[in-house]
């Protein structure tokens, strides 16, 4: 099924990073992690140069997605332990982090791989 993700109206420069990561989580469905509230999450290593700011320990960071494709969440992320931000709390570049640090992990990955996030 495929889903066109969405963010705040508010959000501005990140629709063409939201169309590059809705087709390529329309074409690797199992990059998509389906949460028991009918959420979905998709996760990614923390990109070179950024420093948390939420979860000290991150290792990675992730976002949460209504069934509409709404993000909704941010989070920074390590075993055990997140920290983040949630709807209009959210800073717009956080956006920008996460989306362009996801697609580029999986444009990186042979297709076997998606399953490992």
């Amino acid at each position: 099924m495929a889903i066109r993700l969405r963010a705040e109206s508010s959000v501005s420069g990140v629709r063409k990073m939201l169309d590059r990561a809705s087709l390529l989580l329309s074409s690797n469905p199992g990059a998509r992690e389906k949460l028991y509230d009918g959420t979905f999450k998709i996760r990614c290593p923390i990109p070179t140069g950024y420093k948390p700011r939420m979860n000290l320990y991150a290792t990675g960071l992730s976002a949460r997605f209504n069934a509409q494709g709404m993000i909704f969440e941010i989070s920074e992320t390590s075993e055990g332990l997140s920290g983040g931000w949630m709807a209009s709390c959210i800073p717009p570049p956080m956006y920008k982090v996460f989306l362009s640090a996801w697609i580029k992990s999986q444009e990186n990955l042979p297709p076997e791989q998606f399953q490992l996030f």
